[in-house]
């Protein structure tokens, strides 16, 4: 089996895969299917002294055997594919057996051999031939089986044996009622016998049975034999005969009244398979066919049926004969039904009212003459009792269906026909329900509105919009459903008669709708250039009815605030109002909403128009002194408004230098939209405005002094002038008391002993007094000033502190900042807590501190970064504590995002106190104001002072009574020497240690260092 699977595989043909040479094909081998084959070869061995090799090879180019020669020495056999070698190679005898074939092994076998290297040679081919059993049999038929006629029968096989271009041929036998090959005269028998003739085919043939086979045979082979084909019954197609063609009843003429019907008669004939019956009467083209069946059914005969009816007979199967019967009818008529005539022809009469009719004659075909009268429909009097109508002029009452009858007097029934006569009228007037005029309230239904006339063939009543010329409603009749203003007017009712151009007639009549409803109200401006110092003139106008308005108010608002501007209203005409601005201001920007009434509803009808006054960029942080200490920080926070958008934020040094971005973060420069505050005729009003910030790190002598802020929109710039003073450090002399040191003539400043580092003063200045080394008197005045300063400010009001405010986030090169303005203390120093959220969760986390440095009751500005945050979108809140209790929250308005781990950025702790110095004219003692809060207690440690804990990342801040500050009169209350020397003197306690924070307040900026003694 291995042998034939492997040759399955092949790819050449079986039978042209291989050029044998020409007189080399041995006679092919005949095997049956599923038996072993000999395939032989001898031949005379080629000579060649070195390898020679000989190989019996298949159609596939796969080997059976191979055999080895060198030096003409056989030195190697191999078999191959299961066959077995039987020949002797040494003899040239290579002849080779396989195991069982099949169909697929049949083909080309070749002995070929291959001297060395050499390309291989075929010598010789023998073709393989398997033989298989013949395909079951098969019986056609040439459908030529009608009686009298010869019918031939057709056996069909088909050869398996492969390669099919064997020469075996088939020979066939038949059975006739299991009669083999029969010798009847009747049967004649073609070449091999694949053909059977049935010679003049009886009715005795019916039904016998036939079948076939064949057996494969040829070149002394005795092939195999096929199965017997399945019986074919065979048939005989007969009929039909003259001598059993017949009707049923025999009768052949028949004589009958007219509307009497004929008994049916039947056709009858002998056919196989069946007999085909057709009935036929003559006609003009022919015959025409009046049954397809053996029945002829005549009901209620008419004088068109009388004629000569030929009943056809045919076999169903083939046109072997027709036989034909003939059946003659005669029918006795008159008068006829629906054959009375009109002259003129014309059965439909439709005229115009006023206009003569001419005569109508009616008359039919009658044996004897038949009589005529004339009926008018609805009341069946005579208007004639002849053939002739006379109506003459018409009017609408003639309109109607005349009826001529015509009656036989010797048989009974009648003829009749019809005349309609019409007769056009109208309109004569259109007539509208309700009346008009019709009014209504916006919103509601009308009632139906009807128009209706008379006419004929009908009238056609159309409303329509006159105004619009549009159509609306149908049949007459509209209704206004959910009524609206744009809906009133004069509506027209057209009556139409719908008869054709011939006559045209036509009324019509007028419906007025009122439509009431509250007014319409429009605000609209004088001039689209709405700018400051323009005049701008804001108008109201009403549209309603009914038309007679109440003008209650012109109004301005902002985000629903009312603002009582200074501008008069002024009441125009029934149907208009204004307000007049001569010169507009920021303060104009609202919405301005103007209320009017016409009495249809209780509200006023409201509409709004809304101006935003174009303005230069405008200022809104009011005083721009700013202070830092040389070496540290300040920030710079100038809040504005500008309408149209600002255009450019420029800051400039005194030296008239821009101030940008560097690399070395010298300067940060900023600014984004916040919400600011101001008034519109005196009325606290939130505007969406901008803050600009300006940080400058690192302060050096040059940084102090004057500067511009630049502020640009389309409309122009707005240039504003600060300041950034300086608050410096200076060493003095251990004992400043006893000594006369004095300040020279010309120099500013403010001088207060810096209590954490002895022999060192905090002087606040201006720029260009700077004093290095300078020695003076600090005298018992100023002393007296300090302590006074310090027990007023012991005495202020304590509590928990407020919610800090402006809370904003900024990114700045990676790095993740905060800014916020610090809210009242409570009268103790307070500590920021920023905490940060995953967005949309609620799952807070302390992110970082910052503590109070300076005790202020003014505006601080307070700055903060946050490093080592995960990838995430982040929300951010703010709250302020100290011993006393927590602020309230403060949310970031947004969300931020962190792209990448931040950098460990140390993280800034500005406090950026917004203030600065007057002028230097200005006395030194009368605009300084210095506080000092005195702690002291059980608390303290002895040679040092507390300060403010930083808490862990997740831990909320506990509240706490940490400090207990002592109470103290205010400064009113200190005015003599005494009193100050015994305040001072109640700083030393029993333990020997107290401290105190020294703050210089000038007039905004706060700077303090603490004091431990």
């Amino acid at each position: 089996m291995l042998f034939l699977i492997l040759f399955l595989l092949g790819n050449l043909d079986a039978v042209t895969g291989w050029q044998c040479p020409t007189g080399k094909v041995i006679p092919g081998i005949y095997v049956n299917s599923g038996q072993p084959a000999i395939i032989g070869f001898q031949t005379t061995l080629q000579t060649f002294d070195k390898q020679l090799q000989y190989n019996v090879a298949a159609f596939n180019e796969s080997n059976l055997y191979a055999a080895t020669f060198y030096s003409n020495q056989l030195r190697s056999e191999t078999s191959y594919l299961e066959s077995e070698f039987i020949g002797d190679a040494n003899t040239g005898n290579f002849t080779v057996k396989t195991n069982g074939v099949h169909t697929q092994d049949g083909g080309v076998y070749m002995l070929q051999y291959k001297r060395g290297a050499a390309d291989s040679y075929t010598e010789m081919c023998s073709m393989l031939f398997v033989i298989g059993k013949p395909q079951k049999a098969a019986i056609s038929h040439d459908n030529n089986n009608i009686l009298g006629r010869n019918s031939q029968l057709i056996c069909s096989i088909l050869s398996t044996t492969y390669p099919t271009n064997h020469t075996l041929r088939l020979t066939f036998d038949w059975k006739v009622n299991d009669v083999a090959n029969p010798s009847s005269t009747r049967y004649k028998y073609g070449v091999l016998r694949k053909t059977l003739t049935i010679m003049s085919v009886t009715k005795e043939d019916a039904n016998k049975r036939f079948k076939c086979m064949a057996t494969e045979s040829g070149d002394e082979v005795t092939g195999l034999t096929s199965n017997y084909s399945d019986d074919f019954i065979f048939t005989v197609i007969y009929g039909p005969d003259p001598s059993t063609t017949e009707l049923a009843p025999p009768n052949t003429k028949y004589t009958i009244n007219e509307g009497v019907s004929l008994n049916d008669i039947t056709c009858i004939g002998d056919c196989y398979p069946r007999c085909n019956f057709k009935w036929t009467k003559p006609a003009t083209n022919g015959a025409l066919i009046v049954s397809n069946n053996a029945v002829l059914s005549l009901r209620k005969l008419s004088r068109t049926e009388a004629a000569t009816y030929t009943c056809e007979v045919t076999n169903a199967n083939a046109t072997v004969q027709t036989e034909r019967k003939q059946l003659v009818v005669h029918v006795n008529y008159g008068p006829d039904a629906g054959s009375v005539k009109l002259n003129p022809v014309k059965r439909t009469y439709t005229e115009n009212e006023g206009t003569r009719l001419n005569d109508i004659t009616c008359s039919t075909a009658c044996h004897p003459t038949c009589s005529y009268k004339w009926t008018k429909s609805g009341t069946n009097a005579v208007v004639s009792n002849n053939a002739v109508l006379t109506l003459g002029t018409l009017n609408r009452d003639m309109a109607a269906t005349y009826t001529c009858t015509a009656a036989n007097p010797r048989k009974n029934g009648t003829a009749a026909t019809d005349v309609i006569i019409q007769v056009r009228y109208g309109p004569d007037a259109c007539m509208i329900r309700p009346a008009s005029p019709l009014t209504l309230i916006e919103g509601e239904s009308s009632p139906i509105v009807s128009c209706e006339s008379e006419c004929y063939p009908s009238c056609s009543n159309t409303w329509s919009n006159i105004a619009s010329n549009s159509p609306i409603g149908g049949n007459g009749k509209f209704q206004l459903e959910n009524a609206t203003r744009h809906q009133a007017g004069n509506y027209q009712c057209f009556c139409q008669n719908t008869a054709t151009v011939h006559y045209v007639k036509n009324k019509t009549a007028i419906m007025k709708i009122i439509i009431q409803y509250p007014p319409d109200v429009t605000v609209f401006l004088s001039t689209e250039n709405i700018t400051e110092g323009n005049t701008l003139i804001i108008s109201c106008d009403a549209k309603g009815v009914p038309s007679v308005y109440n003008y209650n108010g012109l109004t301005q608002t902002w985000s629903g605030t009312h603002v009582p501007n200074t501008h008069t209203e002024v009441s125009g005409t029934q149907r208009h109002s204004s307000l007049h601005i001569p010169f507009l201001q920021l303060q104009d920007s609202g919405i301005y909403s103007c209320y009017v009434n016409n009495g249809m509803k209780t509200a006023d009808t409201v509409s709004s128009a809304t101006v935003k006054v174009k303005v230069l960029p405008k200022i809104l942080t009011h005083l721009l002194k700013f202070g830092g200490e040389t070496a540290g920080t300040v920030n710079v926070s100038v809040q504005f408004y500008s309408f149209p958008d600002i255009e450019e934020v420029v800051f400039k040094q005194h030296d008239n230098q821009t101030m940008n971005n560097g690399t070395d973060k010298k300067y940060i420069v900023s600014h984004y939209e916040t919400i600011v505050h101001v008034k519109f005729y005196g009325k606290d009003i939130s505007l969406r405005g901008m803050q600009a910030n300006l940080i400058i790190t690192n302060l050096k002598q040059d940084d102090f002094g004057s500067y511009k802020l630049i502020l640009k929109n389309e409309l122009g710039s707005t240039i504003s002038p600060f300041t950034i003073d300086a608050i410096i450090s200076m060493t003095l002399p251990r004992s400043v008391d006893s000594e006369s040191k004095r300040l020279e003539s010309g120099e500013t400043g403010v001088y207060i002993p810096d209590p954490e580092f002895p022999g060192h003063v905090k002087v606040w200045c201006t720029r260009g007094v700077i004093l290095p080394s300078k020695e003076f008197n600090l005298n018992s005045v100023k002393l007296n000033i300090i302590l006074t300063i310090l027990r007023s400010v012991s005495s202020s009001r304590k509590g928990k502190p407020s919610a800090p405010t402006s809370f904003r986030y900024i990114l700045w090169e990676g790095t993740h900042s905060f800014s916020w303005i610090g809210g009242f203390n409570g009268g103790r120093l307070q500590t920021f807590i920023i905490q940060t959220s995953i967005a949309d969760q609620d799952n807070w986390q302390n992110r970082t501190t910052v503590t109070e440095e300076m005790d202020s009751q003014n505006v601080v500005t307070y700055w903060a970064n946050i490093s080592s945050l995960s990838p995430g979108t982040y929300s951010a809140r703010l709250f302020a504590w100290n011993v006393v209790g927590k602020s309230d929250y403060v949310r970031l308005n947004s969300t931020f995002t962190i792209d990448e781990i931040a950098k460990d950025n140390t993280s800034l702790n500005i406090a950026a106190v917004i203030g600065g110095l007057s002028s230097s004219a200005v006395l030194i003692i009368t605009v300084a104001l210095v506080a000092v809060f005195i702690y002291r207690g059980k608390h303290w440690k002895k040679g040092g002072c507390s300060s403010s804990s930083k808490e862990g990342n997740n831990t909320e801040v506990q509240e706490n009574s940490y400090y207990n500050l002592a109470s103290s009169p205010t400064y009113e209350h200190l005015q003599t020497n005494e009193e100050l020397s015994g305040w001072y003197a109640s700083l030393e306690t029993s333990a020997g240690q107290y401290c105190f924070n020294i703050f210089v307040l000038f007039p905004i900026q706060i700077r303090y260092r603490r004091l431990c003694k």
